[in-house]
């Protein structure tokens, strides 16, 4: 097995030939809301006065309308807030209610906003999340050197959970947590010790590497135990458990537990995989985008695809390369009817494609 940090990665998920990574663009057509409409929710259950609140915040009218940067800007309030507590002298020099009243605005968005992520991202429609994904994880699948994918994903949604389940005795999820009643994140038992030639004759396996948690996951804030529930609500405030995402914010905490782990998984797969799809993900995030720029220069056989409407402008503006060859744009929404077009251009890289298996791809989508 690869070590890295002390865990001992599994090679079968490390040595993938193709891996596949998601944003929010994939889960669109299923109703998820990108990272600025949902403001929209927000403001739909929000009084005038919160609003008013998010406009002093920012000093600009409207910049709040992006949720990770209204996260940003929370967490950066809850911590001058903190330092001020620390230090008497400057609790008595600014005016203490005015302070406060605003802060406790502020903890109310904060708390509005979490509450409504996890409700709004742990509702997925079976039937509609098979016909959007079955064809082309499909195409993957046969086409990987074994019957399984590795899916990396910065979703809070539970729309490859949900595939799974809805898509038949076909394909299984194995995800770092264990099977049972109670699931808990156990990756050593899990996801270290999978064996590709262990999965039943036929059967597809999903490889699911959540990077910033999800709407069912829970945090045990007395045991520090990782949870995967059934359903997802929001973690009431006395609970004992937190709801266990990485919040949004275009720079995220990978520290400790799921995230870690699954952040490990993805450096050492784009060490070793041939092809990387980017599905629906706009690089915006600091950290993946280094992982990205890093591993196109460490792995001189990799080629990265990226997947959505401004292909090109995300390539251009945002990961660095100095091979650009290596990086071939698809200006293309997804979904099944897009599914020609995808695969036609997707056909057109050095890869062995299992030309049987390919849907859609041996002739030109009109």
């Amino acid at each position: 097995m690869a070590a890295h940090g002390g865990e001992q990665l599994c090679p079968d998920i490390c040595n993938s030939q193709i891996i596949l990574f998601v944003g929010a663009g994939a889960s669109a057509p299923l109703g998820m809301r990108l990272m600025g409409s949902f403001m929209d929710l927000m403001e739909a259950g929000m009084g005038r006065a919160l609003l008013d609140v998010m406009g002093q915040m920012f000093q600009v009218p409207d910049a709040y309308r992006d949720l990770e940067i209204l996260f940003e800007t929370i967490e950066e309030y809850e911590e001058v807030a903190s330092w001020c507590g620390r230090r008497p002298a400057w609790a008595r020099a600014v005016k203490t209610k005015q302070f406060s009243d605003f802060m406790g605005d502020v903890k109310q968005i904060r708390k509005q906003a979490a509450d409504l992520v996890v409700t709004h991202y742990g509702r997925v429609d079976a039937n509609s999340v098979v016909r959007l994904y079955k064809d082309f994880l499909l195409l993957l699948l046969e086409s990987n050197t074994r019957a399984h994918l590795p899916i990396f994903t910065t979703n809070y949604d539970t729309a490859i959970e949900d595939f799974v389940d809805a898509a038949g005795k076909e394909f299984r999820l194995t995800d770092g947590f264990s099977t049972g009643s109670r699931r808990i994140w156990s990756p050593d038992t899990t996801l270290h010790r999978y064996r590709a030639d262990s999965a039943d004759s036929g059967t597809k396996r999903i490889l699911l590497l959540k990077l910033h948690g999800s709407s069912t996951w829970r945090l045990n804030t007395q045991t520090q135990e990782f949870t995967k529930e059934s359903t997802a609500e929001p973690a009431g405030e006395s609970s004992g458990y937190e709801n266990a995402l990485v919040w949004p914010g275009l720079t995220k905490a990978i520290k400790k537990g799921p995230y870690k782990t699954n952040y490990a998984y993805l450096e050492e797969c784009l060490r070793h995989a041939r092809l990387c799809i980017v599905l629906g993900f706009s690089l915006r995030d600091e950290v993946i985008r280094e992982y990205f720029t890093h591993s196109l220069t460490a792995n001189q056989d990799l080629q990265i695809a990226v997947i959505d409407p401004d292909a090109e402008a995300v390539i251009r503006e945002r990961l660095e390369a100095e091979d650009y060859t290596r990086v071939k744009p698809i200006p293309a929404r997804f979904g099944k009817d897009e599914l020609a077009q995808i695969t036609f251009e997707l056909a057109k890289l050095d890869f062995p494609w299992k030309q049987g298996h390919l849907v859609g791809i041996t002739a030109q989508p009109d």
